[in-house]
This record gives C-alpha cells, structure tokens and sequence, in this order.
C-alpha cells in the first residue's frame, strides 16, 4: 500500500461513485481516453421503475466494505481510514446524463419534464446512500465523505425543485439520516463549501 512507502495523513478506499448506479442494476463500462460511462441512461420515468429497489447493500456492494475491513485491519492504526460516496443530485446526473457532461441539460431537463419520476429517483438514491455509508462506517471506515460534485449546474441556474434546490434538499436528508443509524455516534461537518459547488459533508466517528 502507498501508506507504507509515504507518510501520509490517511488512507482512502477509492471505489467510484458510479458503484451505485451499477448496484442497482445500470452498466457501467469504463472507456480508455472517456472515462465511465453508463450504456443504459435514464430517459423515460418508467426506466426508474427497471431499478433495482430496495436494495439490499451489504449483497450488491460488499465487495467495498470487505474492502474497507480488510485494510482497516492492515492499517494497524498507523492512520484514519477514509470512505466515500456521490450524492443524490450528482448520481442522478450520472444515470441520466451517462456519464460526463458539461451543461448536465438532460438531467435539468427531468426537474421540468418529470418532477414525480425526479423525486421518486432521488428517494431512492437518498436511502441506498444512507444504507452505504453506515456501511462503510460499520465495515471500519473512520471517517466517510458525501461528494455533490455536480451541485453547481444546478444551483448557479437557480433552479428549485419541490421547494428548494434539489441537491441541497436531498443532500441534507443523507445528511440528517447518517447519524441517526446504528449505534454510531458521528459527527458531521461541512468541507470546501463555495457558493458554486455548495457543500460536500464529511461523517466522523468520535
């Protein structure tokens, strides 16, 4: 492990976001020179429906928390063990757009075109999100973080959805909802805030 030969701070899992795309029954292919992509975008409501939900996370991605446990165990405390995961609005960017975008204007399209199809999806990513983070949290990681990388198309249109922005409304609710489970005590706090991206969080065990 790179621990080993530098003195770092902490060791990350990375596992890419678009593991839960993937999870709940999306093709995700990485493409040398393009990066990933999902072969089967969302372009209808009723594709929302082809999901796999509920979703059960220690089955579909316990690859990551095996992970997670396994290099916990080596670390032998030298340094904190970090996780992570894409939150709502950015996922759904991802399903829909199929991978990278500049404008994001087909998942912008959704909020306007297929609101009840829109809120349905976020829900559902919301609670598969909350289930993988306590996950990771219960597999050993120490501290976990929730990416909104794509929070700023959103928020620098000024578009709202069911009374707010969307990533901050669905965002907010991992938020609350990550302390509350298990018998975890964690903190949450905000990092590299900006008024383009708005927030990303970072879980911490205490």
């Amino acid at each position: 492990m790179p621990i080993k030969r530098f003195d770092l701070d902490a060791a990350i899992i990375f596992s890419d976001i678009l593991v839960v795309p993937q999870a709940m029954g999306m093709e995700v292919e990485l493409i040398p020179g393009r990066g990933m992509l999902i072969k089967n975008p969302l372009k209808v409501p009723e594709d929302v429906d082809r999901l796999i939900y509920p979703l059960n996370v220690y089955e579909k991605i316990k690859y990551v928390f095996d992970a997670i446990t396994l290099t916990r165990q080596n670390l032998h405390g030298k340094v904190p063990l970090l996780g992570f995961s894409g939150a709502p609005w950015t996922l759904m960017c991802f399903m829909i757009e199929g991978g990278s975008s500049m404008t994001q204007s087909k998942a912008k399209y959704w909020l306007y075109k297929y609101p009840d199809a829109t809120k349905k999806l976020l829900d559902m990513l919301t609670t598969v999100i909350v289930d993988y983070l306590v996950g990771q949290i219960e597999a050993g990681a120490q501290m976990v973080q929730l990416f909104e990388t794509l929070a700023e198309y959103q928020i620098a249109s000024r578009l709202t959805f069911f009374g707010g922005i969307a990533s901050q409304v669905w965002r907010d609710e991992v938020v609350n909802c990550v302390p509350c489970s298990r018998n975890k005590i964690v903190n949450c706090v905000p990092c590299f805030c900006s008024p383009q991206c708005g927030a990303n969080y970072i879980f911490r065990l205490t």
